[in-house]
Protein backbone atom coordinates (compact mmCIF):
# COMPACT_ATOMS: atom_id res chain seq x y z
CA UNK A 1 0.00 0.00 0.00
CA UNK A 2 2.72 2.16 0.99
CA UNK A 3 4.33 1.80 -2.30
CA UNK A 4 2.04 4.27 -3.96
CA UNK A 5 3.43 7.30 -4.52
CA UNK A 6 0.34 8.95 -3.46
CA UNK A 7 0.51 7.11 0.12
CA UNK A 8 4.70 7.68 0.62
CA UNK A 9 3.57 11.11 2.93
CA UNK A 10 0.16 10.08 4.29
CA UNK A 11 -1.12 10.14 7.64
CA UNK A 12 -2.28 7.15 8.68
CA UNK A 13 -4.61 7.52 12.32
CA UNK A 14 -5.29 3.98 13.45
CA UNK A 15 -7.81 3.52 16.08
CA UNK A 16 -8.89 0.46 18.74
CA UNK A 17 -10.16 0.31 21.77
CA UNK A 18 -7.65 -2.25 23.21
CA UNK A 19 -4.32 0.08 23.74
CA UNK A 20 -2.47 -3.46 22.92
CA UNK A 21 -3.72 -3.86 20.05
CA UNK A 22 -3.29 -0.30 18.87
CA UNK A 23 0.22 -0.51 19.45
CA UNK A 24 0.76 -3.75 17.66
CA UNK A 25 -0.75 -2.30 14.87
CA UNK A 26 1.46 0.97 15.18
CA UNK A 27 4.37 -1.24 14.68
CA UNK A 28 3.02 -3.37 11.97
CA UNK A 29 2.20 0.16 9.91
CA UNK A 30 5.31 1.54 10.92
CA UNK A 31 7.63 -1.81 9.49
CA UNK A 32 5.22 -1.73 6.26
CA UNK A 33 5.88 2.44 5.71
CA UNK A 34 9.71 1.76 6.58
CA UNK A 35 10.13 -0.93 4.03
CA UNK A 36 8.17 1.05 1.47
CA UNK A 37 10.63 4.31 1.89
CA UNK A 38 7.21 6.19 3.28
CA UNK A 39 7.51 9.25 5.38
CA UNK A 40 4.60 9.56 6.90
CA UNK A 41 3.16 10.46 10.11
CA UNK A 42 1.11 7.30 12.33
CA UNK A 43 -0.95 8.95 14.70
CA UNK A 44 -2.57 6.35 17.48
CA UNK A 45 -6.30 7.12 19.01
CA UNK A 46 -8.15 5.16 20.84
CA UNK A 47 -11.09 7.72 20.24
CA UNK A 48 -13.10 6.96 16.75
CA UNK A 49 -14.03 10.91 16.21
CA UNK A 50 -10.48 11.68 16.57
CA UNK A 51 -9.15 9.05 14.12
CA UNK A 52 -11.94 10.33 11.49
CA UNK A 53 -11.00 13.74 11.87
CA UNK A 54 -10.27 15.23 8.48
CA UNK A 55 -9.76 11.94 6.77
CA UNK A 56 -9.91 11.39 3.15
CA UNK A 57 -10.70 7.54 3.23
CA UNK A 58 -11.16 4.78 5.84
CA UNK A 59 -9.62 1.24 5.81
CA UNK A 60 -11.50 -1.18 8.34
CA UNK A 61 -9.95 -4.37 9.88
CA UNK A 62 -6.16 -3.97 9.93
CA UNK A 63 -5.77 -7.20 11.59
CA UNK A 64 -6.99 -8.84 8.47
CA UNK A 65 -4.29 -7.41 6.35
CA UNK A 66 -1.40 -8.89 9.12
CA UNK A 67 0.74 -11.77 7.68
Amino acid sequence: MFHREALKSAHVALMDIDETRLEESHIVVRKLMDSAGASGRITCHTNQKAALQDADFVVGRLSDWRL
